[in-house]
């Protein structure tokens, strides 16, 4: 049995990244220790089972907390990514911190970009317009022309 921490800074690619490397060492050590081993059943007691993402999950519920957020932000980094809408145009949320400020949840409470939630706020600091590149926040704020106010 092989163990690795999860911190605040981890996201889904770099979890995957070093579940593989952990994984190609123990296959390897497996199949040299494979004449040794007796195999064992596995027990029922503490499976589950997780269901297939969806792009629905990507849908910001901005009551939530922050912290909540930021990590539904981290593990769908990959896909199906977080994609609140400003202005009828979908962004993708790539890179946030939380910050200790309040406000409606969904607001602009913040320039370039701090969005209000249910419990704190999330400074965001790379987004992606729907079939653009990424850019900072400050340069999604300066040419979207986001005033504090505006909703997410």
């Amino acid at each position: 049995i092989e163990k690795t921490p999860i911190t605040s800074q981890d996201t889904y690619q770099t979890v995957h990244d070093r579940l593989s490397e952990i994984g190609a060492q123990l296959i390897v050590k497996t199949i040299a220790d494979l004449p040794q081993i007796t195999p064992q059943i596995q027990p029922d007691t503490g499976v589950t089972y997780a269901s297939k993402i969806t792009k629905e999950e990507s849908v910001i519920n901005w009551g939530s907390s922050a912290e909540a957020i930021e990590r539904k932000l981290r593990a769908f980094i990959v896909w199906p990514g977080l994609w609140p809408t400003y202005k009828k145009e979908r962004i993708r949320l790539h890179d946030a911190e939380i910050v200790d400020q309040s406000g409606t949840p969904g607001t602009v409470i913040g320039l370039p970009l701090i969005i209000a939630c249910g419990d704190k706020a999330l400074s965001v600091k790379t987004v992606q317009r729907e079939g653009k590149n990424k850019q900072t926040a400050d340069e999604f704020a300066r040419v979207s022309n986001i005033v504090i106010g505006d909703q997410l």
